[in-house]
């Protein structure tokens, strides 16, 4: 078949099928055409073509995330790949596997002046697992180099669950065919290489501690669902050796946990140390809580121990203990090693859990129309196996004041918990699995990301849930913005806008709330639509009293 005459690029591409890869996601430009030719001549793989750079990453990511397999994402040259920045740093601390292609200028074209140059050569050092560079070259040695530099880097993105950059210079001609030379190598499939932490062991002074210490708590940062670690946990849950925290990007669901972190605290008031652990251990990744971060910093453990494959970090500055080892093999090990926790401290959280979930009942119902009362709604209406995704910054925070539903898989970016891509990476997720997909976002994430809806690639199994509230309502949640004097204009960011005529530029089929029976009317329809475009639904809330509305909440569950 005709392809690229670039044996490199060409050797690039069976690689990547042999290992496992199957998207790629372009960027329009001209220095990448020989990977554009020679992927697309190739019909085992998905190709997308996504304008905006950031974007086009941000999908990808959301690919990789469903997948759990890197998506690949390729760039011409020049700041097209600074676009890039965003997503990779969301999936360095995510641990989201992705594969970074950026064409670049020969090597002796940088710093010479040459449009769309600049130094791309490890230019996401700060954010990646791995960065290497191609040559340009062709003779049979650099092309023989140029191989292990895609094996190594397709190798390392998936044995260590994160991105990794390949920088490729290319020489002109670049739109050049030639008959496809067959690689002829053994490449070793990816599956066969992925490390896995078997038949794991705990120190026997760190095993001592586990033993002894009567008031331990597990607490769940970020992570996707793993029905062993989860059986696991229940198992550790059940036998009373722990007290379990969840959020609800955990998506680890058991039936005796403590779910919703930050409302269970507005009971730990004036009675801190009755809750304290003295072993807290931290598994996966970043947690959403600041109320339960503030907590375990200002009455830290005894003993604090982090859990982690890749990285130690200090969430709660009180780490003793960093444990090199996934998550699952370790909760496995801990099974093995009963250590029930003292009853009155295991009463003390579940009876506090039990009182604040029974106060949350009788307030929601006499809640005024707001944001809380909306979030009430709709997670209550959810359909059944249903992936939830929730933008950054306030969704994600409502949606933890509500118990966790099993039959739902929640995810949110909050490895770097920026505005940014949100829903962008929504939809590459939604592209990637046949299941049910609902957005719940807020009108600065949703109009950030405006240019998720420029490209064909919308996907007909995402519906979006746009709440819009006229600016950044987390700044008149979180204490200090309010007393500046500058919170409209600086924090808030507040605005006029509405979605309708933005729906009508891209296609989307729009509906509109504006209070409790509108909503009740317009989600039914919305949900119910089988369209083929993507359902938008619209609803306002008001601006100013969503922030009193909720103190109060946390006022009266005590």
């Amino acid at each position: 078949m005709k392809t690229t005459n670039k044996v490199s690029v060409q050797n690039l591409v069976d690689i990547c099928y042999a290992k496992g890869l199957r998207d790629i996601v372009f960027s329009p430009g001209s220095r990448n055409a020989p990977l554009v030719i020679a992927f697309n001549a190739d019909d085992r793989f998905e190709v997308y073509c996504i304008p905006d750079e950031r974007v086009a990453a941000f999908y990808a990511l959301g690919i990789s995330l469903s997948k759990r397999i890197p998506c690949m994402l390729c760039c011409t040259s020049g700041t097209a790949a600074l676009n890039y920045a965003p997503a990779i740093a969301e999936a360095y601390y995510q641990n989201i596997p992705l594969l970074m292609l950026t064409a670049d200028r020969p090597e002796d074209k940088i710093d010479q002046g040459i449009g769309q140059s600049m130094r791309q050569k490890n230019v996401y050092d700060n954010y990646i697992r791995g960065s290497f560079q191609m040559s340009s070259n062709t003779d049979m040695y650099t092309i023989n180099q140029n191989k292990r530099i895609v094996t190594n880097a397709v190798d390392l993105s998936v044995i260590e669950e994160g991105p990794v950059h390949i920088n490729i210079p290319l020489d002109e001609p670049l739109y050049n065919l030639s008959e496809k030379v067959e690689i002829k190598d053994k490449i070793t499939p990816i599956t066969s290489i992925k490390v896995k932490n078997h038949n794991f062991e705990l120190e026997e002074s760190l095993t001592d501690i586990w033993k002894t210490y009567k008031r331990k708590i597990i607490i769940l940062g970020q992570g996707i669902r793993n029905p062993e670690l989860e059986k696991n946990l229940n198992l550790l849950v059940q036998r009373g050796d722990v007290i379990l925290l969840t959020e609800t990007c955990a998506n680890v669901y058991c039936d005796n946990s403590i779910q919703c972190i930050d409302r269970v605290l507005a009971g730990v008031v004036d009675n801190e140390e009755d809750y304290r652990p003295d072993l807290l251990i931290y598994l996966h990744g970043q947690i959403i809580s600041k109320k339960i971060i503030r907590y375990f910093t200002d009455y830290p453990a005894t003993h604090q121990w982090y859990v982690d494959p890749y990285k130690s970090q200090d969430t709660f500055e009180s780490i003793t203990s960093y444990i090199q080892c996934r998550n699952s093999a370790f909760v496995e090990y801990l099974v093995k090693v009963s250590s029930p926790n003292n009853n009155n401290y295991n009463d003390s959280w579940n009876k506090l859990n039990s009182q604040i979930k029974q106060s949350h009942k009788k307030i929601i119902p006499q809640v005024a129309y707001s944001d809380l009362k909306v979030f009430d709604f709709i997670l209550s209406n959810v359909p059944q196996d249903t992936v939830l995704h929730m933008s950054n910054s306030s969704s994600v925070r409502y949606v933890q004041l509500f118990d966790q539903r099993k039959d739902i898989e929640y995810h949110a970016n909050r490895g770097v918990s920026g505005i940014d891509g949100c829903t962008s990476t929504s939809m590459g997720f939604s592209s990637a699995t046949q299941r049910s997909n609902l957005l719940i976002t807020g009108d600065i994430s949703y109009f950030y990301d405006s240019n998720a809806f420029w490209h064909p690639h919308l996907p007909k199994n995402l519906k979006i849930i746009l709440i819009n509230n006229g600016g950044g309502g987390i700044f008149r949640i979180i204490d200090g913005p309010t007393d500046s004097g500058h919170v409209e204009q600086f924090f808030e960011a507040h605005h006029t806008l509405e979605a309708g005529q933005f729906a009508l530029t891209y296609g989307l089929e729009y509906y509109k709330a504006e209070d409790m029976n509108s909503l009740q009317s317009e989600f039914r329809k919305f949900i119910e639509s089988t369209n083929s475009s993507i359902q938008l639904l619209e609803i306002k809330t008001p601006r100013l009293e969503n922030s009193a509305i909720l103190k109060k909440y946390f006022e009266s569950l005590i």
